[in-house]
């Protein structure tokens, strides 16, 4: 008897929560690719891989600060650690860099890498849902995921920070199928 109160109490529950109208928010990964060199081992190890590298945001489809915007990104790549804080001219000028489109991105691959193309950063309300994200090295880029979301209104809230550390997972896979010598390669 006990169980059948249990699936009773579940199905009351998965009722109200669908009765209520209660807003849903979806964030899909639409593609991750490989497009250069990437050696897993260069952007650091094991879960923190990729996590400390300085960021470019650009785009910030929210109604705050692109400061706030590009804080929220730091802490999802760090998956809920404080980062190092870092000016957009340092970030662009670092040897390795991650690249946040959040205008959906009108520049990928090596072009949204090579620093002879200027980037300005944008203000807050430029953008919309769609995103892609590029890890560079120097004018390369070395991987890149699409991927969009809605129903978030501001970027603290935890459902961006938890989309921005899938993308960072997506972004720096533990190896690279194309590698000469990968012993996991078919």
């Amino acid at each position: 008897m006990p169980n059948r109160s249990l699936a009773l109490f579940a199905a009351a529950l998965l009722c109200l929560s669908l009765l209520t109208g209660a807003p849903t928010l979806a964030y899909t990964i639409k593609s991750a690719e490989i497009i250069g060199s990437y050696d897993p081992s260069e952007a650091g190890s094991g879960s923190r891989r990729g996590r400390d590298l300085p960021a470019i945001v650009l785009g910030n489809p929210f109604p705050v600060a692109p400061e706030v915007t590009a804080q929220a990104i730091s802490q999802g790549m760090r998956a809920g650690r404080p980062g190092p804080a870092m000016s957009f001219a340092e970030a662009a000028n670092a040897p390795q860099r991650v690249v946040w489109q959040l205008s959906g991105g009108t520049r990928t691959g090596n072009a949204i890498c090579d620093r002879r193309w200027p980037i300005p950063p944008a203000g807050p309300g430029a953008g919309n849902g769609n995103v892609v994200a590029t890890y560079c090295r120097g004018d390369s880029a070395m991987t890149q995921v699409y991927a969009s979301i809605d129903g978030i209104a501001d970027p603290r809230d935890p459902q961006f920070v938890q989309f921005i550390n899938q993308i960072t997972t997506n972004l720096f896979p533990f190896r690279n199928p194309d590698m000469n010598g990968d012993r996991w390669r078919r």
